[in-house]
């Protein structure tokens, strides 16, 4: 299970979006400290 980072809501992982916190396109990584 995992929480959405906007409504707080438990999904399961196939269920939602994964979005990157800081852009990758400003050279930010993938690493999961850096998904929401």
């Amino acid at each position: 299970m995992h929480c959405c980072a906007i409504c707080g809501r438990e999904t399961r992982f196939d269920e939602g979006e994964v979005d990157h916190i800081k852009p990758k396109s400003k050279g930010r990584s993938d690493l999961p400290r850096n998904l929401q």
